[in-house]
């Protein structure tokens, strides 16, 4: 509970809070080291803290202890996406879909990540049941009417797209210029555009400069 209190406000840069909160939870994995809830919140508060690699090794930790533990492997999707690990993310998320069938939010990482493999049959099948499973889920949604457009099926894109609208007329502005875009037979998801929307994409290694030899 100490470490709770203090990693609430980790996030505020409040001087001393990470350093509290970890001895807290240090102390408490001690206590109690067979308890993986204990490592996941370790990895929630270095997480917070922009310890991606640290976060990740006290995750591993807390899948050994539990292996079914859906928010431990999710967690440890999202960080492989931040670490540009687009296929080990998408492994994680499936694994972590596995034990968690039922949970939209999960579902949509698995959706988001397929694409970002290539999948992109895949991901209509994930985002589909992500909305099957909360029909107000915007993004989820969204996404759905992205995989549909850039697969050439404007129809089904303009309307996963025009239910987003009726969610809100937040919605409805954000989606507006895209909507329209659609219905006039043009793709406004080019493969540039994937990346600034939220779809990782695999990073291509520059060229190595040729080197020579002399006699």
């Amino acid at each position: 509970m100490l470490g709770n209190v203090y990693g609430i406000v980790v996030p505020l840069k409040i001087e001393g809070a990470y350093d509290n909160a970890k001895t807290a939870y240090d102390r408490a994995i001690v206590l109690n080291p067979t308890n993986p809830s204990l490592l996941y919140v370790l990895a929630q508060l270095e997480n917070a803290q922009g310890n991606g690699i640290a976060a990740e090794e006290t995750l591993i930790q807390t899948i050994t202890l539990k292996r079914d533990y859906p928010q431990a492997i999710f967690l440890r999707s999202q960080l492989q996406v931040q670490l540009g690990k687009a296929k080990e993310a998408l492994q994680a998320a499936e694994a972590a879909a596995y034990f968690a069938p039922n949970d939209p939010t999960i579902i949509f990482q698995v959706g988001i990540l397929r694409s970002a493999n290539g999948d992109n049959a895949g991901a209509v099948a994930a985002l589909s049941r992500s909305v099957e499973l909360n029909p107000q889920y915007a993004n989820a949604r969204f996404f759905l009417g992205v995989m549909y457009a850039i697969s050439g099926d404007y129809a089904k894109a303009i309307k996963e797209l025009e239910a987003v609208a009726a969610i809100s007329p937040e919605n409805a502005e954000a989606v507006a210029s895209d909507l329209a875009a659609l219905r006039a037979g043009k793709n406004p998801f080019p493969q540039s555009r994937l990346g600034a929307l939220g779809i990782p994409q695999k990073v291509t290694e520059a060229p190595q400069p040729a080197t020579t030899t002399g006699q």
